[in-house]
């Protein structure tokens, strides 16, 4: 299935390049005006999946590979802007990695779509489930996130 945001954004993008590599002048009043294209980044664009946000702090908790995970997720300007694991019982040595990389690649991709690390598999299924929970609760489906 298509998404029906991806569509507009193909179809917006197609239409501005007609006009900027077509040399389109427009007329208004008589006048004549060339339209100038000028590369600035959007503050108000979402991330690559459009699907915001609601701002606040969530926390959830899941089973990891020793015992529970929870973690504290920060919504802030409808993006993920923080997550942080609260409470573990894992084995520092063979869990340190993924308790550090997994919060990190979710915040820094805004999507739960990101590689667990070796050795840490349950681990770091934990934190993207408690991850999936947290997203949850701030109003979006996470299975789309």
């Amino acid at each position: 299935m298509v998404d029906k945001y991806l569509i507009r954004r193909i179809t917006a993008l197609l239409l501005l390049a007609i006009v900027v590599f077509s040399g389109i002048k427009l007329a208004t009043n008589n006048e004549t005006h060339e339209v100038i294209a000028t590369e600035t980044e959007n503050p108000y664009k979402f991330s690559k999946h459009e699907l915001p946000l609601r701002d606040g702090i969530y926390k959830s908790t899941a089973k990891g590979f020793v015992n529970d995970i929870t973690v504290e997720m920060i919504v802030k300007n409808n993006r993920i802007s923080d997550i942080e694991i609260v409470d573990e019982n894992e084995s520092k040595d063979i869990a340190k990695r993924a308790l550090t990389k997994i919060p990190y690649e979710i915040k820094t991709n805004q999507t739960l779509k990101v590689d667990t690390v070796s050795g840490a598999t349950h681990t770091s299924e934990g934190i993207i489930k408690a991850v999936k929970d947290c997203i949850r609760q701030a109003g979006v489906n996470p299975d789309e996130y």
